[in-house]
């Protein structure tokens, strides 16, 4: 078992989003540069001294890409890897674990639980923190109607920093209990294709995302979709690129993309 504390959530997405616009790269522009390389060099290097990328670098890029995909295949294998959310019981932390819960979404990786962090114990029983237990309780709340069916876990804060393997294990036992803490606790599919009569549906998980953070078009064999900041490009099966993108819609926590048969092409088939 590997586990990976992840940086802060900018820079973890930046990286986890890698993958997909390396493939963008690869498929769109890596071939034209390569082509276009290969013809000119010959006269560059005859009329300058300017280095130009040679075979060993192009190759070089296509061995980043191919690990790249690799990994991007480990971390979204729903049998190998999943993201656990760690939060604190507290509002701006709370807002942007359900932003980060959609970013990872949109990417394709699956989280199958949160771990809210220093939740007062309850044989703490001074009044100074009874307002503090009772803000504390109210995100609890807010946690579960915001993650549910994610499985919810919890750590409370300990009267010492939690370092070493000694401790690490007694809080691991506190947060797990006898659930096998290397399992995935949850499965869902945050992108999947369905038929639907003579088309189909792409449904992408998007939870606490509304109209206005969302822009969807098609772009040649391609599906763009924004969420916020973040925009992933989609290259389209073979099955799907043939169609044509009939709506998209907001449904509860998922974007639904219908695709259908141009009218010609239905007609013909029909």
């Amino acid at each position: 078992m590997l586990i990976v504390d992840c940086a802060p959530t900018a820079e973890t997405l930046r990286l986890l989003s890698l993958p997909d616009i390396m493939t963008w790269y690869i498929e769109r522009i890596f071939p034209v540069q390569r082509r276009v390389v290969k013809v000119v060099r010959p006269l560059v290097s005859r009329t300058t001294n300017i280095p130009i990328a040679g075979d060993k670098v192009f190759e070089a890029v296509e061995r980043l890409h191919h690990n790249l995909e690799a990994v991007r295949k480990i971390l979204s294998d729903e049998q190998m890897s999943s993201v656990r959310l760690v939060v604190n019981p507290e509002k701006m932390v709370i807002s942007e674990a359900r932003r980060t819960y959609t970013y990872l979404g949109l990417f394709g990786y699956r989280v199958d639980a949160v771990v809210v962090n220093r939740i007062l114990p309850t044989d703490v029983t001074d009044p100074y923190f009874g307002k503090w237990k009772d803000i504390q309780a109210e995100h609890l709340a807010t946690l579960h109607e915001s993650f549910d069916p994610v499985p919810i876990l919890r750590a409370r804060l300990f009267d010492r920093e939690m370092v070493g393997v000694t401790l690490l294990e007694e809080m691991a036992g506190e947060v797990y209990g006898e659930t096998d803490a290397t399992s995935v606790l949850y499965l869902d599919d945050p992108i999947r294709v369905e038929k639907r009569g003579d088309g189909y549906v792409l449904r992408m998980k998007l939870p606490f995302v509304t109209g206005g953070d969302l822009d969807v078009h098609r772009r040649g064999d391609e599906l763009v979709v924004r969420v916020g900041p973040y925009k992933r490009n989609m290259l389209l099966p073979q099955t799907l690129k043939r169609m044509t993108v009939r709506g998209a819609n907001l449904i509860e926590d998922r974007l639904e993309i219908v695709f259908e048969h141009p009218p010609a092409a239905a007609n013909q088939e029909g």
